[in-house]
Parts: C-alpha cells; structure tokens; sequence
C-alpha cells in the first residue's frame, strides 16, 4: 500500500526454446530470453474504482537476434457508481506489440519483426430500472504500422494497414432471475484508412447485430452466448464487401472445487496483413482446463483450434495449438512457472501464409515482491 493506493509490481523471467521461430517450412530454433515486468495500481472508494497498469516484454534470441523484441503496453480505466445499479465508465489504453511471424503476406520474408502501435480510449455506462439493463459506449481505436526491411533489402510499405475506427455500442437486456439476463445490442464502426495509397484504401463501415444470454445457466455453469449478424461494406471496390452470421460462446464449467474448464468459440472478422485481402472470416474453438492439484500448485491445459477465409484472395489456412503449463508457488512472494506447446498450422497458397510446425517449451520464475 503507498496511501490509498493498493500497489503490485510483477517480475516474470524466463528462458524457452522455440523450434521454428520464423513460422515457416524448415524453420529454424532457438533459445531465448524474456523478462515481463509489470506494474498494477489500484484504488477503491464508497464510488467507484481507479486502476492503471503498465507493463514491458523484452525478448533475446540466442543466435537469431534480428527476432529481438520490445513490447510495451499501459492501460487505465475507471468507474464511477451513481446508485447500486447504475454506473458510468471509462478506460485509456496504449500498446506497441511485434507482431508474431507467420501472420501472412509481407510477414514472411521480414527482416525485423513488424511492430503495431494501438490506441484505445473509450467511455460508457450501465442503468437498470424495473429489471431492464441499459447500456451505451462509445469507442476511439488506433492502429499505426511502421515501415519495416525486407530480408531482400527492400523496405515494404505498411501504410495500407493503418485505420482508426470509431465505435458506438447500445445493448439492452432484461433479468431472467438470478444472474441471468438476456440481451440484444446493436454496434456500429467506421474504419477509416490513414496515409494509404488509394488503391488499398480501406474505409469501411461494419454493423453487428446480435442477441444472447449471460449469467449462471445451472448451479455449476456460467455462460455468454451470443449469436448475430455481421455486414462489413467497403468504400473501395477492390475488396468484396462481407456479410454473414456471426457467434460468440465462452462457457466455464466447476465440476469440482479445484478443477473447472472453459469452453470458447466464435467467428470473427479480423483486419487482414495481405494487401489484396481486406479482412479474415476467422472461426476458432478453445477448451482449456484449470486443475490445482494442491494448494501452491496450478496446471493449465489448452487445445485451440481455427479456420481462416482470406476475403478477396485465393487463401485459406488453418491449424490446432495444444500447450500444457505448470505454476508452483514455493513462497507468498515467488512461484516457478514452466510450459511446453505444439503448433500446426496449414495453408493453400504457401506464398501468402506459410505452413509450418513447431514445438516450445520454457521454464521460469515469477515475482511479487
């Protein structure tokens, strides 16, 4: 504590093994290093909450240092009670992520990993009168890509992938009993391009329409699930406009008190990193299970699977991802933590997006001073 604030710096380190770091056929290995300090602050009052975070990743190959990373993130949000019921919020987010290899198009033949600048802002509210819950946000999204070097020598032009989006969402739902309720919500986006060159300009306006439940559906099982309508229509002729249903599922089960299991799945329609191809029909299912086999011991198993429809280009890929992990907490202050995984991913134009296969595994330590 420093005042009123509840404070909690975070330390994880670790050391893994990747074998294919470049996501491709015949990918090459290597050890690596990577430290993750974060920082959480947090304040709770009689109204409200406050809470920042800010964090880095810093990532060292052993031989193939040109995959050398720094990923940054910070974040804030907030609430502000106005009665039991009702509520207004607000959250500010910044992000430099790397984006990982095998992500298709440019993404193959990179010198350097492709960085992508976020910024997110956004402001909503909650109100409940006679078992009918209103709710209403407003959202401002960033997205800016650097120009990066080819491993041929040329620089590739990312300014096709820059947007800002502008985001209005209005849901209504009523209370079943209990924690039940069911909604229906309406979200409309305008994605306008930035710097682009007119041929791939990607302006866009993407209305979802949908309606579901959420809450506890049975004494041990919780639920969101949601199914709708997407239509993405394109100011540019270039690329075909989108329209189709669209779901959304996640599904935690508690069959025992230290086990229980999430079960996830959805459609979406992702921004695309192939200058012909304006978005992906992505559909990807997840179960994961949590198990603590004593009181200090965590083990996390997860499947994924997926299926990916490049709109506008001869391509679809898809793969599964299995990883196992194990967390030990030794002490109130330090746990060590290790995992190993599998990826496979498949692909019909290999000049688009690689196929590949690969194992990892890593062991490490994490401390809360």
């Amino acid at each position: 504590m420093i005042g009123q604030f509840r404070v909690r710096p975070v330390l994880d380190a670790a050391t893994g093994y990747d074998g294919n770091v470049f996501n491709v056929q015949d990918g090459r290995s290597d050890r690596y290093l990577v430290a993750s300090p974060r920082l959480d602050v947090e304040d709770d009052w009689g109204g409200g909450n406050l809470s920042l975070s800010g964090g880095a990743t810093v990532l060292r190959y052993a031989r193939l240092t040109s995959e050398n990373s720094l990923a940054l993130n910070g974040r804030a949000s907030g609430r502000v009670d106005l009665s039991g019921t009702d509520r207004l919020d607000t959250n500010l987010s910044v992000a430099r992520i790397p984006e990982p290899r095998g992500t298709g198009g440019v993404g193959i033949g990179l010198a350097r990993p492709l960085i992508r600048n976020e910024f997110h802002s956004g402001i909503g509210g909650t109100a409940e009168v006679g078992g009918l819950v209103f709710s209403g946000a407003l959202r401002a999204d960033t997205q800016r890509y650097g120009d990066v070097p080819l491993r041929s020598g040329r620089i590739a032009d990312q300014r096709y992938r820059n947007l800002d989006t502008v985001r209005a969402v209005v849901e209504l739902g009523r209370r079943l009993g209990g924690n039940l309720v069911a909604f229906t919500q309406a979200d409309v986006a305008r994605d306008r391009s930035v710097s682009t060159p007119a041929a791939l300009n990607r302006d866009a306006i993407g209305q979802t329409y949908s309606m579901g439940v959420r809450g506890d559906l049975a004494p041990l099982v919780t639920a969101q699930i949601v199914l709708g309508y997407r239509r993405v229509d394109y100011a540019n002729p270039v690329y075909p406009d989108f329209a189709g249903p669209g779901y959304a599922a996640t599904i935690d089960w508690y069959p025992r008190p230290l086990l229980s299991m999430r079960l996830t799945a959805d459609r979406l329609f992702a921004n695309s990193g192939i200058a012909g191809a304006a978005g992906i029909d992505t559909r990807r299912e997840q179960l994961t299970v949590f198990w603590d086999p004593t009181r200090i011991t965590r083990v996390r198993l997860s499947t994924t699977r997926f299926d990916e429809r490049y709109r506008g280009a001869a391509l679809s890929s898809g793969g599964v991802e299995a990883q196992v992990s194990i967390r030990y907490a030794f002490s109130r202050h330090a746990a060590l933590t290790g995992s190993i995984g599998y990826r496979d991913r498949s692909s019909s134009n290999t000049a688009l997006v690689s196929p590949y296969r690969a194992g990892t595994a890593l062991v490490g330590l994490s401390l809360v001073p």
